[in-house]
């Protein structure tokens, strides 16, 4: 088997860019000159020059094959969009209220400016019964007030 040298490789190269109209006067004078001294690269010329035309003029065929455009689905209507975004907005303001409520049943009372206990947490929540200081939160006009009971 015999390899093609590099002047045959170029030439096919200059064959397929000849059927394109893309070589310079300088490159087909090439290519002319290599047709005429190399039978093998004269006769892949004329087979591509062929099949080319060949393809070029065949009539084009219709396609048979059902061709669906995918489409984006539609988008929900404005309003609502910003009704869904209000109401996910009011769901989490209500969950973080309802989440810094007190956990424990005692309530604060207020009587005459003095404070009540508000929460007073066990000392001995922790499990297994191990100590813990005591905090207590007070209600007090103008906010909370809170305080660690060591006993």
């Amino acid at each position: 088997m015999r390899m093609p040298a590099r002047s045959c490789e170029r030439a096919a190269e200059f064959v397929s860019l000849e059927l394109d109209g893309e070589l310079s006067l300088f490159e087909r004078a090439l290519l002319q000159r290599h047709l005429r001294g190399c039978e093998q690269c004269a006769e892949y010329s004329r087979r591509v020059a062929a099949v080319t035309e060949m393809v070029r003029t065949a009539p084009l065929e219709p396609i048979r094959v059902p061709n669906d455009v995918w489409r984006r689905p539609r988008r929900l209507p404005r309003l609502v969009q910003k009704t869904a975004v209000g109401v996910a907005v009011a769901a989490v303001a209500i969950w973080a209220v309802v989440a810094s409520l007190p956990t424990t049943s005692h309530r604060a009372s207020v009587v005459h400016g003095t404070a009540t206990p508000t929460a007073v947490i066990d000392r001995n929540d922790w499990s297994a019964g191990l100590p813990r200081s005591a905090h207590v939160v007070q209600t007090v006009p103008g906010g909370l007030y809170t305080a660690s009971l060591n006993n």
